[in-house]
Formats: C-alpha cells, structure tokens, sequence
C-alpha cells in the first residue's frame, strides 16, 4: 500500500526522485532482526513494478548486499562518497570504487557521478538532451531549484563549472584516484 501510495502522489505531483529500500539494521536502540535477503530483494521488485519508471529505486551498498538484489530493480547504487562518511549511518562505511563498479556492472547500470538533485528536475540548460523534463512545481515557473542553487550552477567561476561538468556528466570516475 505504501509504494502504491508514493506512486500516487508522484503521479499527481511528479515530484518523487527516489525511494530508498534498506533493511533494518540492528543498533542498540533497536531488537529488530535484519530481514533475510530473499526479503529485500522481493521489496526491490514490488517497489519497481509499482513505481514509474521515472522514479529510482536505490539500495545503500553500504546497508544491503546490493549485490545480491541489483537485478531486481535497482537503478540507483546512492549518494556514496570518497570524501565523506555516511553521516547517516556513520557505522557503516562505504564501499570502495572497485566494489561499486562489480556491482554495477553486475545489473547493467551505468556509474558515474551526479548531483543530489535528479537530471530531469534541473532546468533546460542543465540538463542532458536524453532526459525528459519533471513537471515544474505548483505554483513555482521557475522549477525545482532554489534561486540560491541555480544561482551556483551559474556562477562563472570553478565551482560553477564543476557543477556544470557533474551534470553532463563530465569526467569519469577512477578507481587509482581515489574515484
């Protein structure tokens, strides 16, 4: 009902970039028993097929066997960093590049490195030609950027055109440079 409810609401609002499936993860906060991965890779598959297809379906690789359950229809490995912690979910680090790159290749799925906001919500001059546009927001012509952001993808300076880059998707990963 949950993923029928999300497909509902993207529907009326084309809003929903992701939805993320992890298990639960033991703390001690927590009695909750991680599920088996039969289990999440069954969700991964309910969520794809009752989600559309403009909606990702990521698995953390550093909180489930991504591994294990990328054929069922994940497109999104997350937002992994070499640079940073999963603040999160600090206890668990993050996969290294060469691992990444096994299980992307695995499913078919292309890795690069992209922004925290999905190609078809950045305006036209950002985004690639192969990308079809979100609808704008209610109420807001200027889509679903910030002034504030879209005034950094603009800037004529080095951060501005590294934006830029990442959004073309310029530049590739490598594994010797630490990605």
């Amino acid at each position: 009902e949950s993923l029928l409810a999300i497909r509902e609401l993207h529907d009326r609002f084309d809003h929903i970039q992701e939805v993320i499936i992890q298990p639960v993860v033991p703390n001690d906060r927590s009695d909750f028993q991680t599920p088996a991965t039969s289990v999440l890779a069954r969700t991964v598959a309910m969520a794809r097929a009752a989600l559309p297809e403009t909606v990702s379906v990521q698995v953390p690789p550093n909180l489930a066997p991504a591994a294990e359950v990328v054929g069922c229809g994940i497109d999104d490995l997350g937002g992994v960093s070499p640079v940073t912690d999963d603040y999160v979910n600090p206890a668990y680090a993050w996969p290294e590049l060469e691992g990444l790159v096994s299980v992307a290749d695995s499913g078919g799925l292309p890795l690069y490195e992209r922004l925290p906001v999905y190609d078809r919500y950045l305006p036209d001059p950002l985004r690639r030609d192969t990308v079809t546009a979100a609808s704008p927001p209610a109420g807001d012509r200027d889509g679903w950027l910030s002034d504030r952001i879209r005034d950094r993808f603009q800037a004529a300076d080095s951060h501005g055109e590294r934006l830029r880059g990442v959004a073309r998707r310029e530049g590739p990963l490598d594994p010797d440079s630490g990605w």
